[in-house]
């Protein structure tokens, strides 16, 4: 049986509502972007209110999470989708899942932030937040592949995000070496050391975060499953 004009038009909506869930998960993803590079510039200027206004902002990040999955239960119940459309719901859904603890983290040092914004940052800052621009590179990445459509290059893409994934590793090991340094020779106290410790494993985790992003835009377009991290 051929089908009529009038028999593609559900099926173009449908797809036109993909390409609009699609285009939410990339503005929660710069939405959360923006988040860490908020909270690492309220660590690095001392701006306790900058800090605050990056936890007010984390509801919205939430929210945008609470949206994008009520908007792939709509599309899987307008049509039985298979295949890339398929994957790409139930991979929309997941990467919503992760951007929301990226904000979360970036909610996480902005708290730190307040708490210790009346103290002076001591020499370790510097790596932390070199390591906080490689995590913010690897956000972006992941969301460049979640919005690309040829394999190759989300297969490129991913491989970039297992190499920024062992440098962020390796970041985190010298700081935690620098920071044991610190209290052997009792340069600065625990609780400021700790609190430093802190930001750069949030920084650790949100670049681990990235990778199964990464890792989602690789099974949307090819079906395979691929380990990042």
């Amino acid at each position: 049986m051929i089908k009529g004009d009038d028999d593609m038009v559900p099926r173009k909506h449908f797809h036109e509502e993909l390409k609009d869930l699609k285009n939410m998960v990339l503005d929660m993803g710069e939405l959360a972007e923006k988040a860490i590079t908020k909270a690492m510039q309220s660590m690095m200027e001392r701006d306790k209110e900058l800090a605050k206004k990056v936890i007010e902002g984390d509801e919205e990040i939430g929210q945008y999470n609470a949206d994008i999955e009520m908007k792939c239960y709509e599309l899987l119940a307008l049509q039985n989708p298979v295949a890339v459309d398929l994957r790409t719901i139930s991979s929309s859904n997941r990467i919503g899942v992760e951007l929301e603890r990226i904000g979360d983290y970036a909610e996480d040092i902005a708290d730190v932030v307040v708490d210790t914004a009346h103290k002076p940052l001591i020499g370790v800052a510097e790596d932390i937040n070199r390591m906080a621009e490689i995590s913010r590179k690897m956000i972006k990445i992941s969301l460049k592949a979640f919005s690309c459509e040829e394999a190759y290059t989300v297969f490129k893409l991913a491989f970039d995000l297992a190499k920024y994934d062992d440098d962020v590793d390796n970041m985190y090991i010298q700081i935690f070496q620098e920071l044991v340094t610190y209290l052997k020779q009792e340069k600065h106290g625990f609780f400021t050391c700790l609190n430093m410790l802190l930001v750069a494993r949030y920084l650790e985790r949100i670049g681990d975060h990235a990778c199964n992003i990464g890792e989602r835009a690789v099974y949307m377009i090819t079906g395979e499953r691929m380990k990042i991290t």
